[in-house]
């Protein structure tokens, strides 16, 4: 497996990561539509971490999803059967094939035109837009055409529509990631891209192109939005892209690499344009309780601190013998494992 690399500035990583590896995590069974722990790589060292997408019940199986969660159905079936010999269900967000192979017709086409560098944003626009209207209609279920949304919002905003690419791109795209896995490595990439987009809109901090597409029904009043409203907007998303990233990959990594660390553009906005003293970011007592660990049969379970109602666990050790280990600190456990 390559050791994917945490999103930056909320995209994607530029360079991949190495390839290893890991023989406990490797033990985990697969489950497409019921994982419950969600994998990442802990940068610097390469150690894995699972950490607990959902509330746990003693002696439930951890159970980790193989492929990506917006994994097309036909997707699905040839990787698992030709990696594992396991067929692969169809379930109740899988879209119909032909319209999956539009949606890609129609972004191959975009590309293309960008690739030209002949065509404004206005012009991609018009290639996508009635697609657009057919999802719009109820048909666009399928985390499969996530990518297109995430299309959607980059082109909307290169149109100078920075609000709409949030509400109609990438907000959308994240509802049809969140619908297999309520937090993943894509749900908290997402979510900082909402978060830094939003808040530059805020703050008009990018020049907006005077140009707006006229069949979108849109005019520069669509931009003269009351400036609290869209500082809520921006602090929601901030709040919604921290929580994303404490869940899927944890609080503060060994090897330092943070939610602010790996979103220089959002922090540096944001502490450029907000007093500390109105700062709503800061964590709690609770938040910033620093993570305590012990070994459960040779493996690193850390235990980090966010307040919720007590949990109780079963702690297994090396040699079978079980004990119920209870949080009586009225803190969340969220289990992270490192192998």
């Amino acid at each position: 497996h390559s050791a994917d690399p945490l999103p930056l500035n909320g995209r994607p990583a530029t360079q991949a990561g190495p390839v290893g590896l890991w023989p406990t995590a490797a033990l985990l069974n697969h489950s497409f539509l019921g994982a419950n722990v969600a994998r990442s790589f802990e940068p610097g060292s390469f150690a894995v971490q699972l950490r607990a997408i959902r509330e746990l019940q003693p002696g439930e199986e951890l159970l980790d999803n193989y492929m990506d969660a917006c994994s097309s159905h036909a997707e699905r079936t040839t990787f698992m059967c030709k990696q594992h010999e396991v067929a692969q269900d169809r379930d109740k967000f899988d879209a119909p094939p032909m319209l999956l192979a539009e949606a890609s017709a129609v972004m191959t086409r975009a590309l293309r035109m960008q690739a030209d560098g002949n065509a404004d944003a206005d012009s991609v626009l018009f290639i996508l837009q009635p697609f657009w209207e057919r999802l719009r209609s109820g048909a666009d279920k399928d985390p499969a055409l996530t990518d297109f949304y995430c299309m959607l919002g980059q082109v909307l905003l290169d149109a100078g529509l920075p609000e709409m690419a949030c509400a109609e791109g990438w907000a959308r795209a994240l509802q049809l990631v969140c619908a297999r896995e309520p937090f993943s490595f894509r749900s908290a990439m997402l979510t900082a891209r909402l978060a830094l987009v939003s808040l530059r809109s805020a703050h008009d901090v990018e020049e907006i192109p005077a140009s707006a597409n006229a069949m979108l029904e849109t005019d520069q009043a669509s931009k003269a939005t009351s400036d609290p409203a869209l500082h809520a907007t921006a602090e929601h998303w901030f709040q919604v892209a921290r929580e994303h990233w404490r869940i899927a990959f944890g609080g503060e990594c060994k090897c330092g690499s943070t939610f602010e660390s790996q979103n220089p553009a959002l922090f540096a906005l944001r502490h450029g344009l907000l007093a500390p003293s109105s700062d709503s970011s800061s964590p709690t007592a609770a938040n910033d309780l620093a993570a305590t660990g012990h070994t459960v049969g040779g493996l690193k379970v850390l235990l980090e601190g966010h307040m919720r109602p007590p949990v109780v666990a079963t702690e297994v050790s090396s040699a079978g013998q079980s004990r119920q280990v209870s949080n009586q600190s009225g803190l969340e456990g969220a289990w992270a494992i490192f192998d």
